[in-house]
């Protein structure tokens, strides 16, 4: 934006003053100022014209307004001040009309930064840009903080402030009257302040109303911090004895640790000692055995007998539950396993062994004749039953036929 104020490309307002020309565009003034939007969207001339004469105003002051439209800042010659010690440029002016200045009357460059935020005040206030005072006034508030400016500016700014602006705005008055009153010691011996003073009487009863005012909240002030000593003294107090009492408490503790250490060294030596004792043999026995010392070959001799029985008892049963496990496991995995275990080609899950049925799936029979032809050929059994038939033909025929 700045560069378009600049260049003026696309400009459709020209604002002079004082010779100079300002190619400005009515979407950022109108908006920004009710002065510029009546001038340019009104019957008067310079709607027509797209021309407006400010010839009563400083171009420099104007350019900074123009700026702060732009770019919502403006250069009111602080980094000259802070940068360099030579005299004024181009953009710190030091009266705002021209012939208001004598010979000689001018201000060192942190005034003409003071003077510059004034100046710039007074336009916004003239032009109608609130944020423009505000940002103004926040600026000439904050130089005033500042330490390297020369108190001989004050009568100039204090006389260019009252000149400015009317009455009713206290913005910057306030501001400067009560930087007078703070240095009045200081400027009651300057002739050009007493000069002002002497020419505005209201002024001079303002400053001295501040002056009486600082006066009293300054004792109002001492008074406040000679009670707040007061407070820090007796806390300082209070924390100075709780400290000793901490100290005490802590003396105490630090014995009471003392002879808990010296008690724990005690304990620690005398296990120290036991353990000695049993390791060269006093005590080498386990604690929980009843035998004497003497006898340690037999326990542990007795003890590795009931670990072998205990071994030999329980071993068969867990190398079956071992087996068992495997076994059922290896069955199972043959069977799942696609492609290749028995659920890809149709066959049953394996079951375990069984009282009632065999392997192959016919059921058992447990009869004594069933047991005695156990693992003969069918040849020789067909061949047993002819003869026992044959020989029961034998028999009496009689006792067959009767029986018959």
């Amino acid at each position: 934006m700045a560069s378009i104020l600049e260049s003026g490309k696309y400009s459709d307002l020209t604002i002079i003053c004082r010779g100079q020309e300002f190619r400005v565009h009515r979407a950022v003034l109108c908006p920004a100022s009710s002065f510029f939007a009546a001038a340019s969207n009104g019957d008067f001339k310079e709607a027509w014209d797209r021309s407006i004469n400010l010839s009563d105003d400083d171009p420099h002051t104007l350019r900074r307004m123009l700026s702060y439209l732009y770019t919502a800042d403006y250069d009111d010659g602080w980094f000259a001040a802070t940068t360099t010690s030579t005299s004024h440029d181009d953009k710190a002016i030091h009266t705002s009309k021209a012939g208001d200045e004598g010979p000689g009357d001018s201000l060192s460059i942190m005034g003409s930064s003071l003077l510059n935020n004034a100046l710039v005040y007074a336009l916004a206030e003239k032009y109608d840009v609130e944020p423009l005072k505000e940002l103004s006034k926040s600026k000439f508030q904050i130089r005033t903080w500042g330490k390297d400016w020369n108190f001989d500016d004050i009568p100039r700014l204090l006389q260019e402030v009252h000149r400015s602006t009317p009455a009713t705005d206290r913005g910057l008055r306030d501001i400067v009257i009560e930087l007078c009153a703070q240095h009045i010691d200081r400027l009651m011996s300057n002739p050009v302040f007493s000069q002002v003073l002497h020419e505005d009487a209201i002024l001079a009863v303002e400053i001295l109303g501040m002056v009486r005012n600082t006066k009293e909240a300054l004792a109002d002030r001492t008074a406040v911090l000679e009670l707040q000593l007061y407070d820090q003294a007796q806390e300082k107090k209070e924390i100075q004895s709780a400290l000793q009492g901490k100290g005490d408490e802590l003396k105490s503790t630090k014995d009471w640790a003392k002879e808990e250490q010296r008690a724990l060294k005690e304990v620690a030596l005398k296990f120290a000692m036991y353990e000695q004792d049993r390791l060269i043999g006093t005590e080498t026995m386990s604690w929980f055995s009843i035998l004497p010392a003497h006898l340690t070959v037999v326990e542990t001799w007795i003890i590795r007998f009931f670990l072998l029985l205990g071994i030999l008892t329980i071993g068969p049963w867990a190398l079956l539950i071992v087996y068992d496990l495997l076994l059922w496991i290896f069955r199972s995995i043959i069977y799942i396993i696609p492609f290749v275990g028995g659920r890809a080609r149709g066959k049953k899950r394996p079951r375990a062994p069984s009282l009632a049925e065999r392997p192959s799936g016919r059921p058992r029979t447990f009869s004594i004749g069933a047991t005695q032809f156990t693992g003969i050929e069918n040849t020789e059994k067909e061949g047993l039953r002819e003869r026992i038939l044959d020989t029961s033909m034998e028999d009496d025929p009689a006792d067959i036929d009767g029986g018959s």
